[in-house]
């Protein structure tokens, strides 16, 4: 009987545990989809000196997620 209940409650823990940690997923990817969060703009077409981030909300719009590239100071 001890054995049911450990193992009622070690399974109701296990579930707790993956519902908070797909929640927490869910938070990520939706921020990592975010053009703004990514320091980037919705536009048709990216700009000189810019990169096209694929794969953000600008998408669902038919736009691009554009991006100014780090200028690392180099000749």
């Amino acid at each position: 009987m001890n054995t049911i209940v450990i193992a009622a409650i070690a399974l109701t823990v296990l579930i707790v545990l993956i519902y908070i940690f797909t929640g927490r997923s869910r938070l990520f990817v939706s921020g990592s989809r975010n053009c703004e969060s990514q320091k980037g703009d919705c536009m048709d077409e990216c700009l000189e000196g810019q990169i096209n981030i694929p794969g953000t909300n600008c998408e669902d719009y038919e736009q691009k997620c554009c991006v100014q590239m780090i200028d690392t100071g180099g000749e």
